[in-house]
């Protein structure tokens, strides 16, 4: 007669423990809980756009609009006596494209590069980061991360990470610790895809000497951020995080910032480079196109860029134009195809301008068409391909006016490619003025191959 109502009893409490079960965790989860950690895979690509509100000394300055796209491959050159100096993860190598600021969201529309860092990173599988690259790159580090045990929802953590600022851009970075406070939600909804989400919240603290390399004129920070975080359904991997943010910023001047909006991070694992498949492809239907061994040559440096490209069709292809073309060197390739570590390189050489201006020759067309089948055939081969426009000059006149007309140059071969199909959000820009040459700048012949454009497929 005892038996009778401890079955019922039993029954019942292991009804209302099924109860309390968040729908869609799976009976490994149920049982022994979601063990997190951070595997990306060989490679990695992250981009952070930020919307802030921007205020000065309690004056309302527009909105600011920023944008960082990073593209990491695995590094499998580290040695073993350096691999023993980190705790188990993945090296990785790659570059960080900052792009300009804006005052308006400019996503839709080819935009203004200001720098292109080199990175080195090593991801721990607990989630931490340490980057070797000077400036922002990649200005959050290591959140989210995870404790070394199986989580369930509600389960809260604590979590060293750190913040990279510069709210004036102006090239001094500074370094802040901060302290995370996690908590595991549970299941949710991404896309259209399960996940799972995990909250969490930091305050951002700093005085000056904290970082003695900080920005000496930055007297003291404070701030609030408030995050989301989805990671995949089997939390090895970020998806996507929304940090929702609030930052004070005094100087010894008196001078006090203020920053309020958005910070959105979005993580991928991309294909595997196309790079030898284009090349194949290009070689069958474009055989104008002369391709060189693989180049080796350090990742470009950071350079200036202007404004988003303006709506003024000024730099079209000029028809008839009374200024003369710059020193004429026909070019011994009408287009150069290379692979370098920032991915396949479309150069060309010698491209012809009416002197001192983007306004392009007539003569150059050709060579203007055949490269946009060439990008075309690119994002069908690789449908997420982004290209890098950069332009260079000769060395004539002064390193502000090669600098500005550098940029103005690869705006102009932004627009005559869109204007042969090639979607204007696709690319990037960069001027470098004469800052890379490839000849001597002292004959006709070598000024005209320095006065270049060159086209980076970045996958």
């Amino acid at each position: 007669m005892v038996a009778r109502p401890r079955l019922l009893l039993f029954l019942s409490v292991l009804a209302g423990f099924l109860f309390l079960v968040p729908p869609g965790l799976s009976a490994r989860e149920e049982t022994g809980g979601i063990l997190f950690g951070i595997s990306p895979g060989e490679r990695m690509t992250i981009t952070t756009r930020s919307n802030l509100r921007v205020s000065r000394d309690g004056r309302y300055l527009g909105f600011r609009y920023g944008e960082e796209r990073v593209i990491l491959d695995e590094d499998r050159g580290v040695s073993l006596e350096q691999r023993r100096q980190f705790p188990p993860g993945t090296f990785y190598r790659g570059s960080a494209f900052r792009l300009s600021a804006t005052v308006r969201d400019q996503r839709l529309v080819a935009r203004g590069l200001d720098d292109v860092l080199p990175l080195d990173v090593h991801v721990s599988y607990d989630g931490t980061y340490r980057v070797s690259s000077s400036g922002q790159a990649l200005a959050v580090r290591s959140i989210p991360s995870f404790p070394d045990r199986p989580l369930f929802p509600g389960d809260t953590w604590e979590a060293f990470g750190e913040v990279v600022i510069d709210p004036f851009e102006d090239s001094s970075p500074t370094r802040v610790r901060v302290y995370i406070a996690y908590r595991f939600e549970g299941p949710a909804e991404y896309q259209g895809e399960e996940v799972l989400l995990v909250s969490a919240q930091y305050a951002l603290r700093y005085r000056s000497g904290d970082d003695p390399a900080g920005d000496p004129d930055l007297l003291r920070v404070q701030g609030r951020h408030i995050l989301q975080i989805y990671m995949s359904a089997d939390g090895r991997n970020p998806l996507f995080i929304r940090d929702t943010l609030e930052d004070q910023f005094f100087y010894r001047d008196g001078t006090q910032l203020d920053t309020r909006g958005f910070r959105l991070t979005f993580f991928d694992t991309p294909r595997p480079r196309t790079a030898g498949i284009l090349r194949e492809r290009l070689r069958e239907t474009q055989p104008g196109i002369a391709q060189a061994p693989p180049d080796t040559r350090d990742l470009p440096g950071p350079a200036d860029a202007s404004d988003p490209l303006p709506e003024t069709p000024a730099d079209r292809i000029v028809s008839a134009d009374p200024s003369p073309p710059e020193d004429e060197a026909p070019p011994e390739d009408l287009i150069t195809l290379e692979e370098t570590d920032l991915g396949l390189r479309f150069t060309l050489p010698a491209i012809r301008f009416v002197a001192n201006q983007a306004a392009i020759l007539p003569e150059e067309g050709d060579r203007l068409q055949q490269l946009a089948r060439a990008l075309e055939e690119a994002l069908n081969v690789n449908p997420q391909g982004t290209f890098l426009v950069v332009g260079h000059t000769a060395d004539v006149g002064t390193p502000e006016g090669q600098q500005r007309l550098s940029v103005e140059r690869a705006q102009a071969i932004v627009r005559e490619l869109t204007r042969r199909g090639v979607a204007d959000d696709r690319f990037l820009y960069q001027g470098r003025g004469a800052s890379e040459p490839r000849a001597d700048n002292e004959t006709a012949r070598g000024r005209a191959l320095n006065r270049r454009v060159e086209v980076y497929l970045l996958e």
